[in-house]
Formats: C-alpha cells, structure tokens, sequence
C-alpha cells in the first residue's frame, strides 16, 4: 500500500485481460438490461417508442450520477467495492422484469416506483463500475490515453455485442425473464472470475467469496424457476385463468378462457378480440374480399 491506501503491484498481462472481460461483459450485459427492461415496460404499457427513449434515457442519466459518486471512494479495497458492486448488478438486472411484472398487476398504483427503482439502480451501477474500473487500471497502465482508451473501446464493443446477442441470439431460446437471469448468471460469473484471479488483492476475500457464491445461487436458482414465476405473476394481469402463453421475436401471445368457456386473445397484454364477438371484428375483414 502506498499512503493513499492505494497498490502498489503491478498487474500482470493476464490480470489485466481480465479487467478488460470484466469491461466488455458489463458493457454488454448492460445494455442487454437496457433492452430487457424498455421492451417489458413496451409489452405492459404499449407505446414502445416512448418507453424505450424514456427508459433507456433514464439510465443513461443514473449512469452519470453513478459515475460522479464512485469519486467519493477512497482507493483502498477498490477491487473489493468494483466486484461487489457487479455481483449487486447481476442481483438487480436478473430480478428486476419479474419484480416489475407482479408489481404491475398487483400493485399498479406503485408500479411506476418499483419500476423506475430497477432502472435507476441498475443505472446508476453500471455508471459506478466504469470510472472505478479505470481507477483499477490506472495501478496497470499508467498513461490516461491507454487507459481510457482501452477501457471504453472494451466498452464499446461489448455494448455492440450484446446488442447483437439481444436481439438475435438470446430471444430464439428465452423469454424475456428468462433472459434478464441469463445476463444476471453472466454478470455474475464474471465477477466470480475476477475474484479468482485478484483473490489476493481483495480485501474480506473469503467473505466476498460466500457473497459471490450465494449470488450465483440465486441467478442460477431464479432462472429455473423463471418461466413459473412468470405465469403467476401474468395471471395477476388477467380476469380469466391463462390457458396459453408464448413469445415470440415478435409479440407476446396469451390466451384466456372464462368460466363459461369464452376464449380472450392478446397480443403484448393489449385485447385482441374473444370468441363470443370475433366476428364483429373478422367477418368485416373477410366479406369485402370474398364479395369482390
């Protein structure tokens, strides 16, 4: 330790990538929890356009005042408050679609707050990993230009690359809880990686160790349960009992049937029509053009 408190060991190359996987996974996942939470918010209230440029808005200004208060940290056991403050990310960003869609239809009148209390917090996380991440990186590459140089390209391309996996890759396999624990496991994970490999360097090692441990439980466990937890928490948003559920890369489709045997369709939680007066709707579609 130096009299800041600071290190003085030098990283070597390998620790040093790992800094860098750390970077391009956050930015990655981060985006990716962006993503996740504007098209929940699209799929529940509609107007995709407006959720998705106020939301991601938001973060982006929660990432500022994440990025202005890692300044008040001193450098002490900085590794320490970087790798707790992932692990805290991947809890919050897996969590916070099913938190959110049984707010939604339990509590509607709180659903803004829990709703804006995920997006600022997981806002406001990744905005405090970055700037600290670059105080970590400093003790390796000492000159600012390579230092922020490569910290944000490792960022860049990481935001470039989940939103790729986002889009093209993880909803052919997922629904959308079933992704936010995904990135949640990844985010995770990634901070048990670096744990190994700055095990030495980190301060309360062995209690950051059983923090990481019980987090990776939690993703694990909340993903495999994901798809139960979901049907439970959409029922709240329907009269009648949920008799199918399945997303598409298009839409969201549920179908409900009423005790009286009456079959609801809706596409992303908004009606469509239901079997006793479909054909208000339909037959005014197909008659003009069976007439011509």
């Amino acid at each position: 330790m130096d009299e800041s408190g600071g290190w003085k060991f030098r990283l070597p190359a390998t620790e040093s990538m790992v800094l860098y996987l750390s970077i391009f996974v956050m930015g990655g996942c981060g985006l990716a929890y962006e993503y996740t939470l504007s098209k929940l918010s699209s799929d529940l209230l509609g107007n995709s356009v407006e959720q998705w440029a106020i939301i991601i808005g938001v973060m982006m200004f929660f990432m500022g005042v994440g990025s202005d208060l890692q300044k008040h940290l001193i450098d002490r056991g900085l590794l320490s408050k970087f790798l707790l403050a992932e692990l805290t990310l991947g809890i919050c960003g897996a969590f916070a679609p099913i938190i959110i869609l049984d707010a939604y239809g339990r509590f509607p009148e709180h659903f803004v707050l829990v709703q804006y209390f995920f997006i600022g917090s997981i806002g406001l996380l990744i905005g405090f990993e970055i700037p600290l991440l670059m105080r970590i990186n400093a003790k390796y590459s000492e000159e600012i230009k390579f230092n922020i140089g490569g910290i944000l390209k490792m960022d860049y391309v990481g935001a470039l690359c989940g939103a790729l996996a986002w889009v093209f890759i993880l909803p052919k396999f997922f629904s959308t809880t079933q992704m936010a624990f995904v990135l949640g496991i990844t985010t995770v994970a990634t901070a048990g990686v670096g744990l190994v490999y700055f095990y030495r360097h980190v301060d309360h090692a062995k209690a950051l160790s059983a923090i990481t441990a019980i987090s990776l439980v939690l993703v694990i466990g909340g993903f495999n349960i994901a798809d139960t937890w979901t049907a439970h928490a959409e029922q709240a948003l329907y009269r009648d009992p949920i008799v199918y559920a399945n997303t598409s890369k298009y839409q969201h489709v549920v179908l409900t049937e009423s005790k009286t045997g009456a079959t609801s369709m809706f596409i992303n939680g908004h009606l469509q029509f239901n079997s006793q007066d479909e054909q208000i709707y339909h037959e005014n579609l197909v008659h003009p053009a069976m007439l011509i």
